[in-house]
C-alpha cells in the first residue's frame, strides 16, 4: 500500500524532469525523508506512550524543538551568527507556550505523552514554516531596501521605526499560509489530522472538535513564532546603536539538515532516482559516445 502511494511521488518527479525543473531531487529527498521519519516515529512513540514519563516527554519535546530549529535555520541562503539560537528561541516560546495552554487549560491532561507530543508536532510544523518564511523575507528586504533603511536611520529613526515596513511584511507573509488553511478548513479541505481520525474510526463530530483545537493552537503558535522571529532578526541586522550591519550576513554554511539530506541522497535516493536526475547534457554526451563507437566499428 505504501509502495503504491509512493508511485504518485515518482510520477510528480517524472513530470518535473520532463519540464526540466530543478525539483526532482528535492521532491524525492523530501518525501523519502518523510517516509523514513514517519516510519521510525511509530516505533519511537510506542515506548514513550507506554512509559508516559514526564521526563521522557519533556526530553523528546526539546529534541523536537532543536531539530525544528535546525531545519528552519538551514533553509536560508544567507545566515548570521546566532541564527540557530534565534530560531530555537522563537519556536520554543511559540510552540511551547501554545501547547502548554492547550494541555493544561483546554484539554486538562497535563504532560501526557498521548496529547503533548502530537500537539507539539503540529505546533512545531507551523512554527518552523513561519520562521523559514520570515528569515527569507527579512534578509531579502534588507538587501533590497538597504538605502531606504540607512536614510531613515540617518534622519534619526530608531531601528524599529526604520524596519517597521519589513517587520509588517514578514509577519504578513509568515502567517498567510496558516490563515488560508484555516479559512477553508471544513469547506474546501478536510485537515490531515481530522482525516486521519476519521479513517481510524473516530466519529466525524469528535474529530471536528479536536481539529478546531488544533487549528487554534497552530494559528497561535505560527503567529507568535513569526512575530518573535521577525523581532530577533531585525535586532541582529540593526544593532543597539541603530546601525545597519549587512556585514553580519554571510553565505549559509553546511549544517545538520544538509548533512542529513546528503546521507539520505547517497544511501537511499541515488540508486532509485539515477534515471530521473541525470541531466540532458549527460544523455547527449552518452549518445555522442555511442555514435563515435559505432562510427569506429563501421570504419574498415
Amino acid at each position: 500500500m505504501l509502495a503504491l502511494a509512493y508511485l504518485a511521488v515518482l510520477v510528480s518527479s517524472g513530470v518535473a524532469r520532463i519540464l526540466k525543473l530543478d525539483l526532482v531531487e528535492r521532491i524525492i529527498i523530501s518525501t523519502s525523508r518523510a517516509f523514513l521519519q514517519l516510519s521510525l516515529l511509530g516505533y519511537i512513540l510506542v515506548p514513550l506512550f507506554t512509559i508516559n514519563s514526564p521526563v521522557l516527554v519533556v526530553s523528546y519535546v526539546v529534541f523536537m524543538m532543536f531539530i525544528s530549529s535546525l531545519e528552519a535555520s538551514g533553509n536560508c541562503v544567507r545566515s548570521y551568527k546566532g541564527m540557530l539560537r534565534d530560531c530555537f528561541t522563537a519556536i520554543s516560546l511559540a510552540a511551547g507556550g501554545s501547547v502548554l495552554f492547550a494541555i493544561f487549560v483546554v484539554l486538562r491532561q497535563g504532560l501526557d505523552a498521548q496529547y503533548t507530543i502530537p500537539l507539539m508536532g503540529m505546533a512545531l510544523g507551523n512554527s518552523l514554516t513561519g520562521c523559514s518564511v520570515v528569515l527569507q523575507t527579512v534578509m531579502l528586504e534588507f538587501t533590497d531596501r538597504k538605502d531606504d533603511i540607512e536614510r531613515f536611520l540617518a534622519l534619526g529613526a530608531t531601528r524599529w521605526e526604520a524596519a517597521d515596513p519589513i517587520f509588517k511584511r514578514a509577519v504578513t507573509l509568515g502567517t498567510t499560509p496558516g490563515l488560508n488553511q484555516a479559512s477553508v478548513a471544513g469547506i474546501v479541505a478536510i485537515p490531515g489530522m481530522m482525516t486521519g481520525q476519521i479513517l481510524g474510526g473516530t466519529s466525524p463530530e469528535q474529530a471536528s472538535r479536536y481539529q478546531i483545537i488544533i487549528l487554534c493552537l497552530t494559528a497561535t503558535a505560527n503567529f507568535m513564532a513569526v512575530t518573535v522571529m521577525s523581532k530577533l532578526v531585525i535586532s541582529r541586522i540593526i544593532d543597539h546603536g541603530h546601525r545597519l550591519r549587512p556585514d553580519l550576513l554571510h553565505p549559509k554554511r553546511g549544517g545538520f539538515s544538509d548533512l542529513l539530506s546528503s546521507i539520505v541522497r547517497s544511501w537511499l535516493i541515488h540508486p532509485i532516482s539515477i534515471g530521473l536526475t541525470r541531466s540532458p547534457s549527460l544523455w547527449r554526451g552518452e549518445e555522442q559516445q555511442r555514435l563515435l563507437e559505432d562510427e569506429g566499428t563501421a570504419t574498415p
